[in-house]
């Protein structure tokens, strides 16, 4: 699910709705002066998961906040914008060709709905594929090698865990839902 083009319309709003919507050609790594507040305002608004959050091997303290109007994760210092996560597990895409490119494969935790991903660290790009190679999520940052990817701005998966919220009470039975 992508925004509206219509209302997409700041540098870093216009290049994660090409990733949103698995545009790989457009997308050229996250511009540096990328603010959550131009993404909030371009995508429907967004709302604040955890204050405190790290990211890569070398605990980058961060927040982390998720998107109104599209399935979003940003991870953010203050307004800075550090990486986007789209999930595209609804909505699964082949893996692209992107010759010429230099890539890494890296593995992932197995409670992911991916197998690998797959990190082309001169774009800023990383793609959650499936076994069958699928891509089920994308990750983009500022481009940078693949060790300073994972050192700096990799999500550390054990560390996230989904925010539930409860289910509301029904009249029916008179009791609490189980978390959603």
């Amino acid at each position: 699910m992508a925004a509206k083009s219509s209302i997409v319309s700041g540098a870093c709003a216009q290049a994660l709705r090409a990733l949103s919507e698995g545009l790989w050609a457009q997308w050229k790594g996250l511009p540096p002066d990328c603010a959550l507040a131009e993404i909030s305002h371009a995508f429907g608004g967004a709302s604040m998961l955890d204050a405190t959050v790290y990211l890569g091997h070398d605990r980058v303290p961060c927040s982390r906040s998720s998107l109104e109007d599209v399935p979003a994760t940003i991870w953010h210092d203050g307004d800075q914008v550090l990486l986007v996560e789209f999930d595209m597990v609804s909505r699964p895409r082949p893996a692209p060709r992107l010759g010429g490119v230099a890539r890494h494969h890296l593995d992932l935790p197995p409670h992911y709905a991916a197998a690998s991903e797959l990190v082309f660290p001169s774009l800023g790009l990383s793609l959650l594929l499936t076994s069958r190679r699928k891509i089920v999520g994308c990750r983009g940052f500022s481009a940078m090698s693949a060790e300073d990817y994972v050192a700096r701005r990799r999500p550390d998966g054990r560390a996230l865990r989904p925010h539930l919220r409860p289910a509301p009470f029904s009249p029916r039975t008179g009791h609490k839902g189980a978390a959603q």
